[in-house]
């Protein structure tokens, strides 16, 4: 695990504490960080995987997130357009308060992660929370997610799990809550983007509500099962 990273400058005697930034057109600024970090927060639940900032920075190199021999000379940030070049100390912009100041991560592959849905990634990409936890996962083909995406609330616990087909919910798309871990909270079936069906609970496990939406595309289903779906709507409507 690597919870931090060093740099020996050209003096050959003064280590560096390093940081990994993502910008725009896929670059990774490489950061001598150099006042006011805040790694040593609490709240922290993984040093490897959490998003530190701070307030002065030195850009020591940015190249390809896909290949590090690919060398530029700058690179803008993705959230505020804000310029970084290859020798040159940034600061924080003046009137961010001191928890908006230079992002980064301490793992190129955490960085190399970060925001990915924007480059129309390939692959399985990661998110994780400001604490460390992770996020969420998914897989991509050129930029549409396919398969199964998981997602988790910051205290690790399931926040959700939805089935996608070029880009799309296709499949089941389930939410948990996020203090009763093991309860449903609702639960929907897509056809290509369109829900057909939806059903959700209470916190003590009880129908909150049910739904069958009869406009929209949707697999064939025999009368007897068309006339359990009516039937439940009548019973919730009357406020069971």
């Amino acid at each position: 695990m690597v919870l931090s990273t060093y740099y020996l400058d050209k003096s050959h005697h003064i280590f560096a504490h390093l940081g990994y930034k993502k910008c725009l057109d896929n670059k990774i600024v490489v950061l001598q960080i150099l006042q006011g970090d805040n790694e040593k927060r609490n709240g922290i639940l993984d040093k490897e995987y959490a998003a530190y900032n701070c307030q002065k920075a030195k850009v020591i190199d940015i190249h390809s997130s896909n290949d590090e021999t690919a060398k530029f000379d700058e690179a803008l940030s993705i959230h505020y357009q804000k310029c970084y070049r290859r020798g040159e100390i940034v600061v924080a912009d003046n009137g961010q308060s001191r928890a908006a100041g230079i992002y980064y991560f301490l793992s190129r592959d955490v960085a190399y992660h970060y925001l990915s849905e924007l480059e129309r990634p390939n692959g399985e990409r990661k998110s994780w929370h400001l604490n460390g936890r992770l996020a969420s996962q998914c897989t991509y083909v050129n930029g549409k997610k396919y398969g199964l995406e998981q997602k988790w609330y910051p205290n690790g616990n399931r926040m959700c799990c939805t089935d996608y087909w070029d880009g799309e919910r296709h499949g089941r798309c389930q939410w948990w809550y996020e203090d009763y871990p093991k309860q449903l909270e609702s639960e929907s079936m897509f056809d290509h983007g369109r829900v057909w069906r939806r059903r959700s609970w209470h916190k003590n496990g009880y129908h909150h509500g049910y739904g069958f939406n009869w406009h929209t595309k949707r697999p064939k289903l025999s009368n007897f099962t068309i006339a359990i779906h009516r039937a439940l709507e009548k019973f919730f409507e009357n406020g069971a």
